[in-house]
């Protein structure tokens, strides 16, 4: 599995203003439902685990994706931003730190299980 961390170090955002910061990725990218995590024709939420998660790391802003699609479009999309728009006040983008990192998948491991009836139950 892949996991990719763009860090904006040199964005100044406090934790309160995460949320603002993935609205407005979001709407950047809209055509692309898992930055979102909405349907483009109904408006109405995608219920998944979010793909692509914005966090503050550090007291640096930061976009994290996890799985290859996930990080095949990251590279595509986000490496593009050069501002963001917080509350009308735009931010120019300075700096990106960009970091890929692969890991074993944890979903790959097989599991048995064995079904046995207790005496007495038909």
């Amino acid at each position: 599995m892949k996991k990719a961390t763009l860090m904006f170090g040199s964005v100044p955002l406090k934790p309160n203003q995460i949320h603002k910061f993935r609205g407005f990725v979001g709407n950047l990218f809209s055509e692309h439902d898992i930055v979102h995590n909405h349907d483009r024709e109904t408006g109405k939420s995608i219920y998944r685990y979010p793909l692509i998660q914005f966090k503050l790391i550090n007291d640096a802003p930061a976009i994290v994706s996890i799985t290859e699609q996930a990080v095949n479009l990251f590279g595509e999309l986000f490496m593009k931003l050069n501002r963001i728009e917080i509350d009308g006040l735009e931010i120019p983008i300075h700096e990106k730190d960009l970091k890929i990192e692969e890991f074993p998948s944890v979903f790959q491991t097989k599991h048995s299980c064995t079904i046995w009836q207790a005496p007495g139950w038909a």
